[in-house]
């Protein structure tokens, strides 16, 4: 029987009584730099899938909407990581603006992946900074939301927080501006969604996405999923990679809950709470 002295034994309980799923408890990691790294196991659940899409929104807005419709319909969390001025300058369209307010008021999470897309080991400090920052205050303009803050970052291209990579060094020179503004979070499985091209044959296309993700999977993989939020072929694939995950066993959670996994607290309390 529980000890209802014992804190972790009342969480459980509630948790339990609300159907709501935790994550098994883990010492709280240093935060002076948060980040959630690039690895095939960032949670202590085998089970535990994020999505999480990049690049958004796309010129009108048409396939960014459509993907949040597609994970609305299917009760699926999942993040997106906003460019304002990259596949379109977000403030001179309509449907790109448009696309923005449906993910957000269909209560999707919108993280930062800087204005322009830049290549953070070839420019300045000053550049990193107003690349991140810019991102917050056009999409709090966007939503009339004068309080938004997109305590959620990923950098373009990853650079420079995956290991091993030619720019990793300069993680100590870009970390520091980061976390003035967000998490950092990495990706644990990759669809390559940019390489199985909307020119090709659509069903080859579509294909070529599922069968990425499901080969790492089923290799042993699982956490976060990297996915784009401009072509139509990742929109294509997703309801069918979002069932065969389910028959897999897999659950769909946030990647906000992978930060609380790891820190204890979600990434607003992190980046406010310094």
């Amino acid at each position: 029987m529980c000890n209802f002295h014992s804190l972790l034994c009342v969480i459980s309980l509630v948790s339990s009584l609300r159907g709501v799923y935790t994550f098994p408890l883990a010492p709280r990691a240093d935060s002076t730099y948060p980040q959630i790294e690039f690895t095939s196991q960032p949670l202590n659940d085998s089970r535990a899938i994020a999505l999480t899409f990049d690049d958004g929104p796309d010129s009108d807005g048409v396939i960014t909407k459509g993907i949040a419709d597609v994970l609305k319909s299917k009760g699926v969390p999942a993040t997106f990581f906003m460019n304002t001025n990259n596949t379109v300058d977000v403030m001179a369209s309509i449907g790109a603006q448009d696309a923005i307010k449906h993910v957000y008021e269909n209560d999707f999470i919108m993280g930062s992946h800087t204005v322009s897309h830049v290549n953070f080991s070839v420019v300045s400090n000053d550049v990193v900074e107003e690349e991140i920052s810019r991102v917050q205050t056009t999409l709090a303009t966007i939503l009339d939301e004068p309080d938004f803050k997109a305590t959620l970052f990923r950098a373009p291209y990853g650079i420079s927080y995956e290991p091993g990579t030619p720019f990793a060094s300069d993680v100590t020179r870009i970390a520091p501006i980061a976390a003035k503004y967000g998490v950092h979070i990495g990706w644990s499985i990759d669809s390559k969604d940019w390489k199985c091209k909307d020119d090709q044959d659509a069903a080859c296309g579509v294909q070529c996405i599922k069968d990425n993700v499901m080969t790492q999977v089923k290799g042993g993989s699982w956490g976060i999923i990297l996915f784009h939020a401009i072509y139509q072929n990742t929109l294509d694939a997703l309801p069918d990679v979002i069932d065969e995950l389910v028959q897999e066993g897999y659950r769909f959670v946030s990647v906000e809950d992978i930060v609380k996994a790891k820190y204890g607290v979600e990434s607003a309390d992190l980046i406010h709470g310094k």
